[in-house]
């Protein structure tokens, strides 16, 4: 399964840190139906993953940064000025973010940032340089990839869905499992207000 862990602000001090509770949210199949669900762990009902929504056939994450403390999102810079916000992940299992996606720069995070078509988006296709610390993230895009409840027999999805660094090519063989079934991809960015200032 796929794991995202967070905290939560449980005594409304307007902060998160590691005495308070965590959350965890997971795609994964529970019930061995086929079906993968996004699911909601929280450490005060430690036994219990609680279904957030059926049928979620895969989810992504990307998180944007203010790098220089300047109390705005960092931007990639394009020969006409300041370009997109930069979107970045961690490719390279070191404590921070290290690849952004939106490698073009075209303002769309798609197939064509996966520029050797390895189906991810990681350092070989567009490194940031030094580590940005991830005390310096602001907001989180995630993408949902949502999936019908039953195949259809004369439809294949032929589509290419990109989920934060991942790129998922419905003609692949290897999804030749899932090309019957119809897609829908979810897209929501959340503002992280809880944070603290760097100093």
């Amino acid at each position: 399964g796929i794991t995202l862990t967070s905290l939560m602000d449980t005594d409304n001090d307007g902060d998160a840190d590691d005495t308070e509770r965590p959350i965890a949210y997971r795609v994964f199949d529970s019930d061995g139906d086929g079906r993968r669900e996004l699911r909601r762990w929280d450490s005060s009902n430690a036994a219990t993953w609680d279904l957030v929504f059926d049928g979620i056939e895969d989810i992504g994450f990307a998180y944007a940064f203010d790098n220089d403390n300047d109390l705005d999102l960092d931007r990639k810079d394009v020969a006409a000025g300041p370009g997109p916000v930069m979107w970045a992940i961690n490719t390279n299992n070191v404590v921070g973010l290290d690849t952004n996606t939106d490698c073009t720069p075209d303002g769309d995070i798609n197939a064509l940032d996966d520029t050797n078509n390895d189906r991810a988006i990681n350092g070989v296709d567009g490194g940031l340089g030094a580590e940005i610390p991830l005390e310096d993230i602001r907001a989180v895009r995630i993408w949902l990839l949502a999936r019908s409840r039953i195949a259809y027999t004369n439809f294949t999805d032929n589509s290419i869905y990109t989920l934060g660094h991942k790129v998922l090519n419905m003609t692949d063989a290897a999804n030749a499992n899932r090309n019957n079934f119809r897609h829908k991809l979810l897209v929501s960015a959340v503002a992280m207000n809880n944070h603290e200032r760097k100093p």
